[in-house]
């Protein structure tokens, strides 16, 4: 599980470094047959145009390979962010949920965390 903390990013390379180190702890990780479970809930929403340029790469990264991708958001303006990234990544596998026990569900993980 991948939980975002509620701090925002000072600026859009204390976000790549961020996910760098993520990428860097997850490499040896043979993702095929697995599934990821992203906690976005805590974390500020942001849309603009140079974040999205910058985070595409970084989400498209973080999310090859996985079976199935979970992500639980706040509100509906989450969801709709993580629906719009999955048809641009062409990855249908990746679906938005509000709150975890769908989100587990989907992922077929039984069981608390």
């Amino acid at each position: 599980m991948v939980e975002r903390s509620a701090v925002a990013f000072q600026t859009l390379a204390d976000m790549v470094d961020a996910f760098d180190t993520l990428d860097k702890s997850l490499s040896h990780v043979r993702r095929q047959g697995l599934v990821l479970l992203v906690d976005t809930r805590k974390g500020p929403l942001r849309n603009d145009p140079e974040f999205e340029r910058v985070f595409a790469g970084i989400r498209q990264k973080l999310n090859a390979g996985y079976d199935r991708i979970a992500v639980i958001v706040n509100g509906t303006l989450g969801s709709l962010q993580v629906e719009r990234h999955a048809r641009s990544d062409q990855q249908s596998s990746v679906r938005a949920f509000s709150s975890l026990e769908p989100a587990l569900a989907y992922l077929e993980i039984k069981g608390a965390l």
